[in-house]
């Protein structure tokens, strides 16, 4: 694709580049020149001249400055993941890498890397090795033949198949959860971490991971190696083979979230990975709900989950602004708006800087006939989206309630050109019948004679 017909190769551009091409990898800056080079030549760009310094190190060099790269030793430079603000821009991230082949990890803090849940029941890192790992799933597996939990409807269990029961309940072991969705791994992704102390005003950023589960990698665990105990599969670091399973018995849990396993070792590094700014989840589980209906309630459909997510292991960190936004909705869609209105002000309480909030709010205090108070929350809003012409319309709808027929012609005199601008028809003629009502009144008195 001839994106950049003739363009020369500048910084901009090369930095555009190294980011898409090595965006969490580790390199030699002469990989990074060469790579950027004929990417940009194969789309139709062309390279400055000879003698003039490449684009691509001042590039790296402003990366650096801006936190975006690392220059640990001379000749090597870290790129930094992809920080992501958006659900737009995490689709652009998952489209570079073949999702036919890659399965996706998200998780809610950044500092995280993949590890089997086995893995981390060893509390002291100077303790984990490969044996170590290996011993406390051979140990559940034998605790749990020795109970009697070893056969489901009358069918002996595989070890795998025990493993993936004992997990579904809350067990720690050496299968490690992905999705073949990279939306279901943003979702993990923008989850609170309940292992930190941070409030809701300074989540952790979170990451997400992309990792390719073809081979030569990684084995299908089929119906034949299947029935194998577990000393096959974790055999020991150096010849332990990589596996990919998705089980044939799926509960709805499995299903809703696309699951399948990865396993073979304590550890894994990623393909590709992305952070997820922590100030940008709300809205982009905001998106996600409205885009792909991905919640809390579809990823868990069993009533198990729901308890476990509210143990006593849990901790109890209140709801988010995004939860009371999600309970306000509810509530002003079916026309309880004195509930709906609490819940906003509860979501404000919590996160004062959203401004969608107060625009929500001010409507369902419109619909209260709560004008003087919905009129301070548009003010608001409007402040933070002075273009948002429904705001002006709807403050002008709550002016023209209280009297005030010149507030409001002022607000629909400002709306009117943004309508007209953005070629809405309806809001059009919603503006200017809202403007003969106030002419009507001005020349016959007040609304109320």
């Amino acid at each position: 694709m001839n994106d950049r017909d003739g363009q020369i190769l500048t910084l901009s551009i090369a930095q555009e580049l190294i980011i898409e091409l090595f965006a969490g990898a580790t390199v030699r800056k002469q990989e990074i020149v060469r790579a950027v080079d004929q990417a940009h030549t194969e789309r139709g760009g062309q390279l400055p001249t000879v003698g003039v310094d490449r684009p691509v190190t001042h590039a790296l060099s402003r990366m650096k400055q801006l936190g975006l790269a690392e220059n640990p030793e001379h000749g090597i430079w870290i790129i930094k993941p992809a920080r992501i603000k958006t659900l737009a821009e995490f689709m652009e991230w998952a489209k570079k890498l073949d999702s036919e082949e890659c399965v996706f990890r998200g998780v809610p803090n950044k500092s995280y890397g993949i590890q089997a849940s086995a893995y981390r029941r060893v509390k002291n890192e100077d303790d984990r090795n490969f044996e170590r790992f290996r011993q406390i799933n051979t140990d559940l597996i034998d605790e749990t033949i020795l109970r009697g939990y070893d056969e489901r409807n009358g069918r002996q269990l595989s070890h795998l198949e025990m493993l993936a029961e004992l997990q579904h309940h809350g067990a720690a072991t050496c299968l490690i959860d992905f999705s073949y969705s990279a939306q279901v791994a943003l979702w993990f992704a923008c989850q609170p971490d309940s292992k930190t102390s941070q409030n809701c005003r300074n989540p952790t950023n979170g990451k997400v991971f992309a990792i390719y589960n073809q081979l030569p990698d990684f084995k299908e665990v089929n119906s034949k190696i299947l029935k194998n105990d577990i000393d096959y599969f974790l055999q020991d670091e150096e010849n332990s083979p990589l596996y990919y399973w998705q089980p044939r018995q799926q509960n709805n849990r499995i299903i809703a979230q696309q699951s399948i396993f990865l396993f073979g070792r304590p550890e894994f590094e990623a393909y590709d990975e992305c952070v997820i700014l922590g100030n940008a989840k709300d809205n982009i589980l905001i998106e996600l709900k409205q885009v792909s209906g991905i919640t809390e309630a579809m990823l868990f459909p069993d009533f198990e989950k729901f308890a476990s997510l509210r143990s006593v292991d849990e901790p109890y960190t209140g709801r988010s602004a995004h939860e009371y936004r999600e309970l306000a909705h509810e509530r002003f869609n079916i026309d309880k708006y004195d509930e709906a209105i609490a819940y906003y002000d509860r979501a404000i309480d919590q996160d004062p800087d959203y401004a969608e909030t107060y625009y929500e709010r001010a409507q369902a205090k419109h619909y209260q006939e709560q004008y003087a108070s919905a009129i301070s929350d548009f003010d608001k809003f409007i402040s933070l989206n002075p273009n948002y012409v429904e705001a002006y319309y709807y403050r002008a709808e709550a002016k023209f309630g209280l009297g005030d027929s010149d507030g409001a012609r002022e607000d629909l005199e400002t709306a009117l050109p943004l309508a007209e601008e953005s070629r809405d028809s309806s809001l059009v003629g919603y503006i200017e019948g809202l403007l003969n009502d106030i002419d009507e009144v001005s020349v016959g008195g007040s609304q109320d004679e």
